[in-house]
C-alpha cells in the first residue's frame, strides 16, 4: 500500500473512533430518570426538565378501611400545605385506578401545576368534578402508546387486586361528574392500568396492584426498574413468582405495602393488620427465591433513586 493510502486509512479510523466516541458521550451524558417514592403506590419521575407523577397520594386521611364496619364515608379533603411542600412541579400525572389512595390529590395537584392526567374514563370523570381543564385529561381505556415530547409511555390494561373475599374494594365506575365533597366511596376502582415509560435509554414499569394480565405484560421488554405493588398479593395465585418470570427485571422496587391510612408525617410502616403477608422483607425475600440476581429496592418516603446507578 502507498503511503499517502495509508495515511488517509488511518486519518479515517482515527476519525470514525473519535466521532463514535463523542456520539457515546452525548447518549450517555443525557438525562437519567430519578425516582422518588411519596407513598403508597406514588412516584415523582423527574428526567430532565420533566416531572411525571404516578398515583401522588399525600393526604392520607384516616379512613376505616381494615373495619369490616367500612362504608366510605369519609370526606375526601387535600391537605394543600402538603402537598404544597412535596411536589413543586409536575408535567405528567399517571393514575392507575380511581380509588382514594390513589386519586384524591391529584385533582388539586393537576389544577395548581397545570400538569396533564393520564387515566381512566372513571378518573376523568373525577377530575371533571373538581373542574379540572378538559385539556389536561386524557382519558385511556389501555393499550394506547402514547409519545410525548422527550418520554413515551404505554398504557397496559390490568386488574385490581383481590381482598380476603376475593373481590376489589370498592369496584365500579364513575359514569359522570360528581358533586364535591366526594368521599372515599365514590372514588370506585374504574379500572386498572399498569405504565411502561421509556425514558431515554431506560425502561419502566409501574404496576401498583398486586395483579396483573399475564398476556399485557408478557411481551413487554424486561424493564431496567419494575415497580410492582406487594398489597393482598396473597390472593393472587404465584403472584410473585408469575411477574417475576415474566418481566426479568433489573430492579425492582416494592410499593403499595406501607399503611396508607397513617399520616404522611409517620413514614413508612407495615400493614399491621395483615400480619406476615403484609412484610415487605417477605416480599424481597420471595423475589430473591425467583431471580437471585434481581437487585431489590425498598425505599423510605422522600428517598430517591437514580436508574442505572447500581
Amino acid at each position: 500500500m502507498k503511503k499517502p493510502a495509508k495515511f488517509l486509512m488511518i486519518f479515517y479510523i482515527a476519525f470514525l473512533g473519535i466521532l463514535a466516541s463523542a456520539v457515546f458521550s452525548q447518549i450517555s451524558s443525557g438525562p437519567v430518570p430519578i425516582l422518588k417514592w411519596l407513598g403508597t403506590a406514588g412516584y415523582e419521575i423527574t428526567f430532565g426538565d420533566t416531572v411525571i407523577l404516578i398515583d401522588p397520594f399525600l393526604t392520607r386521611p384516616p379512613v376505616n378501611f381494615f373495619s369490616k364496619d367500612f362504608k366510605g364515608d369519609e370526606e375526601l379533603n387535600s391537605s394543600v400545605a402538603l402537598i404544597s411542600e412535596v411536589i413543586k412541579k409536575a408535567d405528567y400525572i399517571l393514575v392507575g385506578h380511581s380509588h382514594w389512595d390513589h386519586l384524591m390529590d391529584v385533582p388539586y395537584i393537576a389544577k395548581k401545576t397545570g400538569a396533564r392526567v393520564i387515566g381512566s374514563e372513571s378518573t376523568a370523570n373525577i377530575l371533571r368534578s373538581y373542574d379540572v381543564s378538559e385539556e389536561q385529561i386524557i382519558p385511556v381505556k389501555g393499550g394506547e402508546q402514547i409519545k410525548f415530547p422527550n418520554f413515551s409511555v404505554k398504557v397496559i390494561p390490568s386488574l385490581h387486586s383481590l381482598n380476603g373475599k376475593k373481590r376489589v374494594g370498592i369496584p365500579g365506575v364513575v359514569g359522570a361528574p360528581l358533586k364535591p365533597p366526594l368521599k372515599v366511596a365514590d372514588l370506585k376502582e374504574g379500572g386498572t392500568f399498569g405504565y411502561y415509560l421509556r425514558l431515554g435509554k431506560y425502561t419502566i414499569l409501574h404496576i401498583g396492584s398486586a395483579n396483573f394480565i399475564e398476556n399485557e405484560v408478557r411481551y413487554l421488554p424486561s424493564p431496567d426498574v419494575a415497580i410492582l405493588g406487594t398489597l393482598a398479593r396473597e390472593n393472587t395465585e404465584d403472584y410473585t413468582y408469575r411477574i417475576i418470570k415474566l418481566l426479568n427485571p433489573k430492579v425492582v422496587i416494592p410499593t403499595h405495602w406501607d399503611n396508607f391510612l397513617l399520616p404522611f408525617s409517620e413514614g413508612a410502616e407495615e400493614i399491621a393488620e395483615l400480619g406476615e403477608s403484609g412484610k415487605v422483607e417477605n416480599f424481597v425475600k420471595e423475589i430473591k427465591e425467583v431471580s437471585p440476581g434481581t437487585r431489590v429496592i425498598v425505599q423510605k418516603f422522600l428517598e430517591t433513586y437514580t436508574v442505572g446507578s447500581e
